[in-house]
């Protein structure tokens, strides 16, 4: 029985180290792109980690409704979190206004976008 337990120990940890292997490999290729403030271990922040954008796919579909070239006036953020939306639609809009009532993810979104009001 210990051994079982040994072993399957062994394996979660060698599974981990595959795993951060591969997520470091992978976040790489945003190297050169602006950096992000996250929580650890949350699984918004590790998308963003990897990916770069929570959501982007939903964010893109927005940015084609609406997007015609020109930047647009305003972006309002109403519980911006750590600013995902916020920064991707930063490259859309002239001025963003993000808001967040959580103390600690306002901390976040002052760090995360710093020009934003």
């Amino acid at each position: 029985m210990k051994i079982t337990k040994v072993l399957k120990s062994r394996f979660e940890i060698l599974l981990n180290y595959i795993l951060i292997y591969i997520l470091q490999n992978k976040a790489r290729k945003y190297s050169n792109i602006k950096k992000k403030v996250i929580y650890a271990h949350d699984f918004i922040g590790t998308v963003i980690n990897v990916e770069n954008v929570y959501e982007e796919i939903y964010l893109k579909k927005i940015v084609n409704l609406f997007f015609r070239g020109e930047k647009l006036n305003t972006f309002i953020d109403i519980g911006a979190n750590i600013g995902n939306h916020s920064m991707f639609f930063g490259e859309y809009f002239k001025k963003v206004i993000s808001i967040e009532a959580n103390k600690n993810n306002f901390e976040l979104l002052k760090l995360n976008c710093p020009e934003s009001k």
